[in-house]
């Protein structure tokens, strides 16, 4: 009984995660983990990767947990066929997509090695249940598969712990990686000591599966850090720009943040936000138009603030406001979903062109 009311979990939960999931395949919008996400290198592939990804498991997920069922289990042929099916999405789309999203994981390094982690496991356990299951070896192949649903649960387990991390008051950083490495070892360690305490079967072998991780890991990328903006003198322009992002940025991310679902490997929404305004006195852009930096600030559970969290600039007189992704400054619109590309003199002094131009004329002279 204690098994089913776990199969319906995962299952219930995997639908739920499928049904957040249509907006990754809208052409038009953007949803909020994606923005959260970009930009990344290689982002048409990591796009793909990632509409990728969210189909198959959405098919193989359920699959494998009807699988797993003693209804299916007694249906040789079906069993045999929808076994097939799950073990070519499986290894030929889920694990290659995960490894491409993998590289651009959240938390950096250890983010990285624990969504690798669990791929090498799903992987090679895949892998290993076929040949059992071909070698008549039912025990093993039952184990195997056990790790490949243990895997593919940390889909929904994972989800579950950032909600109740979050509500504790968590560093959202710290509550993502928390949640991830937790139910990747943990659900292993848990499927190798229930099979210590009944039959005896074979020990799964590392061979392969430190090949498969030696093949990933020489995939890593390495990837820059940027640094921050800042500093003037004029009150009442502060105080302007300070309503203007009140009124507009703040209140549409407060909104977003009621409208978002929490069945999300995305960061949480933080408890409260603020604004603030680094430099009183407008910057000429290298298109001569004016503007102000702002920070936005961010403080999550009962954590103390983290400073810059979303940075930009906002023109005047217009109000037109721009938000730094990555090495860029994009449209606000951007956060709304909207295809909005980078813009190249945004948010960018006059000065730093003209500094850029004397270096590049001092060189050349050179």
């Amino acid at each position: 009984m204690f098994a089913v009311g776990i199969a319906v979990f995962l299952l219930v939960g995997s639908l739920l995660i499928t049904a957040t999931s249509f907006g990754y395949f809208d052409p038009d919008t953007l949803p909020p983990f994606v923005i959260e996400k970009l930009p990344v290198r290689f982002e048409a592939l990591w796009l793909a990767s990632l509409q990728a990804h969210v189909a198959s498991a959405a098919l193989a997920f359920p699959l494998c947990i009807a699988l797993m069922t003693r209804w299916l289990q007694r249906r040789a042929a079906w069993h045999r066929w929808l076994g097939r099916i799950a073990f070519a999405i499986i290894l030929f789309v889920l694990v290659p997509s995960g490894a491409v999203l993998a590289l651009e994981a959240k938390g950096g390094m250890p983010g990285t090695l624990g969504f690798l982690l669990s791929a090498v496991l799903v992987a090679y356990c895949s892998v290993h249940a076929v040949r059992a299951a071909r070698r008549r070896n039912l025990v093993s192949h039952a184990h195997a598969m056990r790790h490949v649903v243990g895997q593919m649960s940390v889909a929904v387990t994972s989800r579950a712990l950032i909600f109740g991390l979050d509500a504790l008051g968590m560093d959202p950083d710290l509550a993502y990686l928390v949640a991830l490495w937790v139910p990747v070892v943990g659900t292993a360690t848990a499927i190798e000591l229930a099979r210590l305490q009944s039959t005896p079967v074979p020990t799964l072998t590392g061979g392969t599966a430190v090949k498969y991780l030696r093949w990933f890991l020489s995939c890593l990328l390495v990837f820059a850090l940027q640094p921050s903006p800042a500093s003037a003198d004029d009150p009442s322009l502060a105080v302007w720009a300070k309503n203007r992002l009140q009124l507009g940025l703040l209140r549409w991310l407060a909104d977003a943040d009621t409208r978002r679902g929490r069945i999300t490997r995305g960061r949480p929404p933080p408890r409260e936000r603020r604004v603030r305004i680094p430099q009183a006195s407008t910057v000429r852009d290298q298109l001569g138009r004016q503007f102000l930096r702002f920070a936005i600030d961010a403080r999550f559970g009962g954590s103390a603030w983290k400073t810059g969290d979303m940075v930009g600039c906002i023109y005047t007189p217009t109000g037109d406001m721009y938000v730094k992704i990555g090495d860029a400054y994009r449209p606000s619109a951007f956060l709304e979903g909207k295809r909005a590309d980078p813009v190249a003199a945004a948010c960018k002094p006059a000065a730093a062109r003209r500094n850029a131009a004397a270096k590049g004329g001092g060189d050349s002279a050179g």
